[in-house]
């Protein structure tokens, strides 16, 4: 498994809304959830403060923007986030791509990732959970140096996904659910289930 050296990393504990505190990092602009118009270019300012940062001693969330989510910089130095990694109902570039992130503890979680056609992670090696949900025009998701995740994948409602890379996956801690994607082979969790040594719930 991945062992992140701390000791190697800038940590950084940032905030960019009153009811998140470090080190939890949130992004969030929609008005009824809390964030005061006003503070909105506060919000992206903040996330200049991730620019060259590799780890985040908490979690990462992208909630109700407006904006496109950078994919290169400043996320580009990010590869340790000790909570979850998550996008909400927010914008992504074409193809969003994460090109150092290689750990995270929580759950990498994509739920609405608007406009992104591929999104790929090339180094990420363990995640505590995955869940890739309602891509409205994912065609393609990649892990492929993906070992563990030590709990549940569900993949599911990506009526485009017709293609994912998860060839070095080993260990599933939790349940495979891989449901309502149309264009997504049928045999691709049974083609999972026989490359795993371990599925630790149900198929």
């Amino acid at each position: 498994g991945f062992n992140p050296e701390l000791s190697s990393c800038s940590m950084v504990a940032v905030f960019a809304e009153r009811s998140i505190y470090p080190p939890n990092f949130t992004i969030r602009n929609n008005d009824d959830r809390g964030l005061a118009p006003e503070s909105l270019g506060e919000t992206w300012q903040a996330l200049e403060a991730l620019r060259g940062s590799e780890c985040v001693a908490g979690s990462v969330a992208f909630v109700d923007g407006d904006q496109p989510i950078p994919s290169d910089e400043p996320l580009g130095s990010l590869r340790y986030v000790s909570g979850n990694f998550r996008i909400d109902s927010n914008p992504l570039p074409e193809k969003f791509v994460l090109e150092s992130l290689q750990f995270v503890g929580g759950e990498f979680d994509l739920l609405r990732g608007y406009d992104a056609v591929a999104v790929e992670l090339p180094r990420l090696q363990r995640v505590g959970a995955l869940r890739i949900r309602f891509g409205p025009d994912l065609e393609r998701f990649g892990a492929p140096s993906l070992q563990v995740v030590a709990g549940d994948v569900m993949i599911t409602s990506n009526y485009v996904l017709s293609a994912v890379d998860f060839r070095a996956l080993r260990r599933i801690g939790g349940d495979l659910t891989v449901t309502y994607n149309p264009a997504l082979s049928a045999t691709v969790a049974h083609a999972l289930e026989l490359q795993l040594d371990t599925l630790g719930g149900s198929l």
